[in-house]
């Protein structure tokens, strides 16, 4: 049987009807938001007619107007056919054609009114809206893996000589860790805090808490890389926001276990993020280890440094691999699907170099796009995301004497961030680094600012760069606190009855 006829009959006109014949009915206002949480595209509707009904609900509903047969057909009058197709196609992923006819309207097409009035009079199922909801997902989903079988089929057969077998399978095996994710979860407010309080009794029982780590104490309690959160850590040129996210990538590791970590770098090659990590073990600088100069005893530390990491299983995706933001969603699940659920922080270095769906957007709708599916993912998924990004030219312009010669640089703002606006919005933290000035020592002094938390307060932590050995950031000796006695670091489970807890002269 071939796979054109699998896909054929991988729909139902009938239970496509039904689905739309309650959206078209008017009289239920919430049909087609509830039918948009099961099925989110018109491309979940395989019959034309069907898939252009649902196109007008979707506008309709976009637009925040009511839904019924009228306002479907008024819509279907004004649009013309050759935009709907090309809409159609682009929402299917498909190239756009030639030749069509953009004169006549999409409701001269189908044939007349008459057309949505049977869609809107034809008899639903016995399974009722949710479970006709539930068909069409399920159809959706074969039809997609049918589609990305046959194509991956197509191109591994291939007899030129230029098909990667590799690429064939990261493509497919993206491809359905993406289709995997397709659909929403309701979870009732009762079943949540269940969760939560399950959550809370294993901890309280010594339970792990499965929280990156930034590999600096005092940032992590200053600024926790919690499941579910997109963090910004944003810095200029020098100051070492790819080491620090480098040192997080390892300190999850070292807390969580193999498996808890993974980066995206599209400014370094793996070579050249291994040197900065193999300087950090044997600590060195960078150079030593690209140009040879170890020691014997540095060469078995490093050694011995790999063997480990062979262990630790680091999903890294790096420079020389173009980068759309949808196939890197797709790699992110597929990642976290090999890592059985384990994987808790996703290192992206650097959003500026992510490239949108749309080539034609702008840089603000293109960083858009870039932080809502990094957000979302992060919310699906209950991992930690650190997203690097660049600092404004304007933002970052260096103070000089009367010379010319540098003297400071500015505080960095959130306002400084290219796409600052969407970066702001849909990140839960913002971490800025700050080099006040150009250091010859290699050791100098950096300031991270917290400048947003929604799930703490603005901080300013205080922190050292150790660029000659293994470019990491320690706390300065000078700030590390005197440990407290354990009296004063215990804290109460109960206060007692005659303590006043709204008192605090």
């Amino acid at each position: 049987m071939s796979s054109d006829h699998l896909y054929t009959n991988a729909h139902s006109p009938d239970v496509e009807r039904a689905v739309l014949s309650v959206a078209l009915d008017g009289r239920h206002k919430g049909a087609w938001s509830s039918i948009v949480e099961a099925c989110p595209t018109p491309a979940y509707f395989h019959v034309r007619v069907n898939t252009l009904v649902a196109m007008a609900c979707a506008s309709l509903f976009g637009a925040g107007k009511h839904i019924d047969a009228l306002a479907v057909i008024a819509w279907l009058q004004t649009v013309r056919n050759g935009d709907a197709v090309m809409a159609m196609r682009e929402a299917s992923g498909l190239k756009p054609v030639e030749g069509l006819d953009f004169g006549e309207s999409v409701l001269a097409t189908l044939g007349g009114a008459n057309v949505v009035f049977d869609i809107m009079n034809a008899s639903g199922s016995l399974a009722g809206l949710p479970g006709n909801c539930a068909t069409l997902r399920a159809l959706y989903r074969q039809r997609a893996t049918i589609g990305l079988l046959s194509a991956s089929l197509q191109r591994a057969t291939r007899v030129d000589g230029a098909t990667n077998v590799q690429d064939v399978g990261d493509t497919t095996i993206n491809g359905l860790a993406s289709l995997l994710g397709t659909g929403t979860t309701t979870t009732g407010m009762g079943a949540a805090g269940v969760l939560s309080l399950i959550e809370h009794d294993r901890l309280k029982e010594g339970g792990a808490e499965r929280i990156a780590s930034w590999g600096v104490d005092a940032l992590d309690n200053a600024l926790r890389l919690a499941p579910g959160t997109l963090t910004v850590l944003a810095a200029g040129p020098g100051c070492g926001k790819t080491s620090l996210a480098l040192q997080a990538l390892m300190g999850t590791i070292d807390r969580l276990g193999p498996g808890s970590a993974d980066i995206v770098s599209l400014e370094m090659t793996a070579q050249e993020l291994a040197a900065i990590l193999l300087g950090r073990e044997v600590r060195a600088s960078r150079e030593c280890v690209e140009r040879g100069y170890l020691t014997p005893e540095q060469r078995e530390v490093a050694h011995a440094a790999v063997q480990k990491w062979n262990a630790m299983d680091i999903g890294m995706r790096t420079a020389g691999q173009p980068c759309a933001i949808k196939d890197l969603i797709a790699w992110i699940r597929q990642r976290h699907i090999r890592s059985g659920g384990k994987l808790a922080l996703v290192v992206v270095d650097y959003c500026q170099l992510l490239q949108s769906s749309n080539p034609r957007q702008t840089e603000s709708d293109k960083i858009t796009e870039i932080t809502g599916q990094l957000k979302q993912v992060s919310l699906a998924l209950n991992l930690a995301v650190l997203l690097l990004s660049q600092q404004n030219r304007d933002d970052r312009k260096a103070n000089r004497d009367e010379d010319g010669a540098v003297t400071t640089f500015p505080e960095p703002r959130i306002e400084g961030l290219r796409g600052s606006g969407s970066l702001e919005t849909d990140a839960d933290a913002i971490l800025l680094l700050w080099r006040k000035r150009n250091y010859t020592n290699p050791i100098f002094p950096v300031t991270a600012i917290v400048a947003k938390y929604r799930r703490g307060q603005k901080s300013n932590v205080e922190l050292e760069f150790h660029g000659n050995s293994g470019q990491r950031f320690v706390i300065p000796e000078a700030k590390k606190a005197a440990p407290r006695e354990e009296s004063q670091r215990r804290i109460a489970s109960e206060p007692s009855r005659d303590e006043d807890q709204f008192n605090i002269f």
